[in-house]
């Protein structure tokens, strides 16, 4: 791997805490609404997840993937939240 890829996946590593916040931008919003086609969405480099929920809210089954797998984990924290949230038993 190279020293880039290695040195974000660091960073990623050691800051993914600080990407627990959900938000969607004003472009984002944009390319959902005028490009996403069909049901099923893969989200590259998801990071913690940050977009993953607005777009599941906009109807679209969501996957995310990313290179750091502690970002993976937050991303999973996240949806394992929600589904607790949305069934608290």
């Amino acid at each position: 791997m190279n020293n880039v890829i290695e040195n974000n996946i660091r960073i990623f590593t050691e800051e993914a805490s600080k990407y627990k916040r959900d938000y969607f931008r004003g472009d984002e919003k944009y390319i959902v609404s005028h490009y996403f086609r069909g049901k099923n969405t893969l989200v590259l480099g998801c990071g913690a997840g940050r977009t993953l929920f607005p777009i599941y809210d906009r109807g679209f089954d969501v996957t995310g993937i990313d290179i750091t797998p502690q970002m993976v984990e937050e991303a999973r924290k996240k949806v394992r939240e929600r589904e607790r949230v949305k069934d608290p038993q």
